[in-house]
């Protein structure tokens, strides 16, 4: 009995951040899906975001090293939970291979400068 609980446990959090494996590429971001990968380039696990706003799951957060945007919509990535602190904004239908050097925004919505965004989305905004 345990194994099947165990099994439908896993099929459930497999449903709710479905990975891919490392040979991951843009073209697995579905059109009309934006994706957050763990490693450079379009490797690593991927989390297919949903629209709206959310703080990542704790596994992904300040993980975030590349980005599709296959929506028509502006997915914004912000430093901390809940849409707080600096962010920069991925616009609708690109993508960026390395999260290194990105226009970014203090929360008060000032320019505050180019920097690296590597590792530090904690929280995100697709709309």
């Amino acid at each position: 009995m345990s194994a099947v609980v165990s099994a439908a446990a896993l099929a459930v959090i497999g449903a709710l951040f479905p990975t891919t494996p490392a040979n991951a590429a843009p073209s697995d971001c579905a059109a009309g899906t934006a994706c957050l990968f763990k490693d450079y380039e379009f490797q690593g696990e991927v989390l297919r975001l949903r629209p709206g706003c959310y703080n990542l799951p704790s596994q992904y957060n300040d993980t975030a090293s590349s980005v599709v945007n296959n929506t028509g919509e502006m997915l914004t990535l912000y430093q901390n939970y809940n849409g707080r602190g600096k962010y920069v904004n991925i616009w609708p239908n690109t993508s960026d291979n390395r999260l290194d050097y990105e226009i970014i925004y203090n929360e008060d919505n000032t320019f505050f400068g180019w920097n690296t965004f590597n590792d530090r989305a904690s929280s995100y905004c697709l709309r």
